[in-house]
C-alpha cells in the first residue's frame, strides 16, 4: 500500500478559513454575543458576514444552511470550542467484576 503525504494546500486553505471567521466574530459578533447568547452554538457564514445561533450545534448549522452554502465555522459562545472532548484509562485489574 502507497502512503500519500497530506495535502498541505487543503489544510493551509482550512486555517485561513478558520482564522477568517474567528476575525469577523472578533471585531463584529463577540461583544454581542457575549452578552446576549452565551453558552449558545454560532455558525458563521464567513461569505456572507453572518452568524446563525442556535441553542443546539444542529439548530445554529440549519439556520446558516437556509442562508448560505457554507462552509460555516462552528463555536460555543464564551467557550474555546464547540465541543469539549476527553478520555478516560481504565485500570482493568482494578475494575470490579
Amino acid at each position: 500500500m502507497t502512503h500519500h503525504p497530506p495535502d498541505l494546500s487543503i489544510t493551509k486553505v482550512r486555517e485561513e478559513f478558520v482564522e477568517q471567521a474567528k476575525r469577523l466574530y472578533d471585531e463584529q459578533f463577540r461583544a454581542k454575543c457575549e452578552q446576549q447568547s452565551r453558552g449558545k452554538f454560532i455558525a458563521i457564514d464567513v461569505e456572507n458576514r453572518e452568524i446563525h445561533v442556535g441553542e443546539s450545534s444542529e439548530e445554529a448549522l440549519e439556520g446558516a444552511a437556509r442562508s448560505g452554502r457554507g462552509p460555516f465555522h462552528l463555536m460555543r459562545v464564551g467557550s474555546p470550542g464547540a465541543f469539549r472532548t476527553g478520555y478516560a484509562v481504565i485500570d482493568e485489574a482494578s475494575r470490579p467484576v
